[in-house]
């Protein structure tokens, strides 16, 4: 009885493992990257509301929303979840 319980043990976290190991969603090839933004800054920032919605009405309200749209300027943003000590 002992060892039928352990068998089915070992299967289930064997099965257990193997479904854990699937990274079928892991990889998405979505292609080459050009490195160059076919929009401005700001237009690129409002496309994606879910990361930036903050950070453009910090932009409208500094009224820098000109600067971004007409200048050539690298804009830089610091990944959400770093902690630097």
């Amino acid at each position: 009885m002992k060892k039928i319980t352990l068998g089915i043990t070992a299967a289930l976290l064997a099965t257990i493992l193997f479904q854990a190991c699937n990274k079928k969603d892991y990889y998405r090839d979505t292609g080459l990257q050009s490195g160059v933004l076919k929009e401005n800054i700001y237009e690129f920032l409002q496309q994606k509301p879910f990361l930036f919605d903050s950070l453009v009405q910090v932009i409208d309200l500094a009224g820098m929303k000109t600067v971004l749209e007409n200048d050539t300027i690298t804009f830089l943003r610091r990944p959400t979840g770093l902690y630097c000590f």
